[in-house]
């Protein structure tokens, strides 16, 4: 099946400019642009044949001088030794973020079914968070750093990563967004978060997918056995209680089976024993 014609329109063409092939060559992928799998090689002679013929129509997009959107673009303008159009998304006239670009952008172009959106989804998803986290790290270590000490406020986030007071729920997100099961979100959480170099194979077909969710599976369960051993045995006062029971229970058997006239001897001895116990 032919790939989509890219829907990157911006209704604008100011801040493209023309990267010698040389440099362009250099240019490496966006983390966020190395979630999605690569083309199948159908579409990408079906993609060079097109730019060969009628140039490169849409612009590659450059962030953190790194290719956001537009890798498969660049490798055919490489591979022909052709200057590379270029925009940086600090220019486009975009009112999201980088992830949100790199999300719809994907998942419009491709030919993508439930599981390989919702693996999409938890891997910028997870990417988001981990930025999250970073940034928290930062403004923590600038509160603790004090005058004169070093600080790590201000980390390098990209724009559009801002710290939350709490953490997002990926499989919400998930589900809204990418409209998926929750089954099908919860198996792509695991995958992004305990085994992610599975993730561009998972996204090929169901079986690839489901493959990865058993592995992602696993290991979150080994991770949480070696926590659980690692961590120091918490005291068990429900013993102490049970003990305590017992005892009681104990001693209301006896005293109802002793003789009316030696239970008041015995509730005194009970409680000289208490008294030596405290």
């Amino acid at each position: 099946m032919p790939m989509k014609p890219l829907i990157l329109n911006f209704g604008t063409t100011k801040g493209v400019f023309v990267m010698p092939w040389d440099a362009a060559a250099k240019l490496e992928p966006h983390p966020l642009a190395q979630i999605f799998p690569a083309l199948h090689p159908n579409d990408m002679d079906t993609l060079t044949s097109d730019i060969l013929h009628q140039g490169q129509i849409h612009a590659v997009v450059l962030y953190e001088n790194k290719i956001l959107d537009g890798v498969h673009r660049a490798a055919a303008c490489k591979a022909h030794m052709l200057d590379l159009k270029c925009i940086r998304f600090e220019d486009l006239n975009y009112r999201g973020t980088p992830y949100e670009l790199v999300l719809s952008e994907n998942i419009e172009r491709r030919h993508m079914d439930d599981h390989a959106r919702a693996l999409a989804g938890a891997s910028v998803l997870d990417f988001y968070r981990r930025q999250s986290a970073q940034a928290e790290a930062g403004k923590l270590g600038g509160k603790l750093g004090g005058r004169g000490h070093k600080k790590t406020l201000g980390a390098n986030l990209p724009q559009g990563f801002n710290a939350p007071k709490r953490a997002p729920r990926l499989r919400e997100q998930i589900i809204a967004s990418q409209h998926v099961t929750r089954a099908v979100a919860e198996k792509a959480i695991d995958i992004a978060k305990h085994a992610p170099e599975l993730l561009r194979a998972a996204m090929q077909d169901q079986t690839a997918f489901e493959s990865a969710a058993e592995e992602a599976k696993r290991r979150r369960k080994e991770k949480r056995q070696s926590k659980l051993a690692a961590a120091p045995k918490a005291k068990k006062p429900w013993r102490e209680a049970t003990a305590l029971e017992a005892a009681l229970r104990a001693v209301q058997r006896h005293f109802n089976q002793a003789p009316a006239p030696r239970r008041r001897d015995f509730i005194q001895k009970f409680i000289g024993r208490l008294h030596e116990i405290h």
